[in-house]
């Protein structure tokens, strides 16, 4: 899936655009882990799983 955000958009704006909420997903960017707050930039890709929680 491609999603076009803002020139500035970090990791977390674009989990809001989505409506993926934070604490229920991991992600890879640029095949590297990232901080929430890290800026997006053209070509960039993100990998996002859902969080598997269990015991």
């Amino acid at each position: 899936m491609e999603a076009e955000v803002i020139k500035g958009s970090t990791v977390r704006m674009l989990l809001r655009q989505l409506g993926i909420a934070e604490g229920e997903v991991f992600f890879l960017l640029n095949n590297v882990f990232q901080d929430l707050e890290t800026a997006l930039a053209e070509g960039d890709q993100i990998y996002i799983f859902p969080a598997i929680f269990g015991g």
